[in-house]
């Protein structure tokens, strides 16, 4: 799909076609939004606003600065760090979050789903300047210049946070890793 033409057609008047944008990019902002610590029904209102105003704003994006997805992940992270310093609390408890940590929809009965439920309520003890790049960078499969641009930082800022960030969870799941150094 070549967002821009798509971009193009919605400008021009054709609504139907942002369909094709929010069916494209649905899926990873609910992931991003669940790792930053939404429940899944306040990620899915955060998704929505998300689409909302980017269609309201269309017109302001510029593929010269940006690419749409950069742009849109942009507009999910502003807007789920405003909904969470209203709400003025960091992480939900595990109980209360447990759509959130696996957004993914995968078997919570599989071999695997403790591991995952493990790696995901240590993601969300981390703070919020090493989640969201770690999550963009595996889940909204973002490259680092794009994710700088999202977290409003330079490249080795990004790096650098993710590096920590991931040093932080390793720490967290050394039972889960043992010493090696693959995390």
């Amino acid at each position: 799909m070549d967002e821009f033409q798509v971009i193009k057609q919605v400008i021009s008047g054709n609504k139907q076609a942002f369909e094709k944008l929010v069916l494209r990019y649905q899926t990873p902002l609910l992931l991003y939004l669940g790792r930053m610590g939404m429940v899944q029904a306040e990620a899915e209102d955060m998704a929505q606003e998300t689409f909302i105003r980017a269609f309201r704003h269309l017109g302001r994006f510029d593929p010269q600065q940006a690419q749409f997805s950069t742009w849109l992940f942009t507009i999910a992270r502003r807007l789920g760090i405003n909904a969470m310093a209203r709400r003025r609390v960091k992480t939900y408890s595990l109980e209360d979050s447990e759509a959130a940590l696996d957004l993914s929809y995968t078997d919570r009965y599989d071999d695997g789903a403790t591991i995952k439920r493990r790696i995901n309520e240590a993601l969300l003890q981390l703070p919020m300047k090493y989640r969201s790049p770690i999550a963009l960078a595996y889940l909204g499969d973002l490259g680092m210049a794009d994710i700088a641009r999202v977290e409003g930082c330079s490249v080795g800022t990004v790096k650098s946070r993710i590096h920590r960030g991931k040093k932080r969870l390793r720490e967290m799941l050394t039972d889960l890793i043992g010493d090696n150094d693959y995390a």
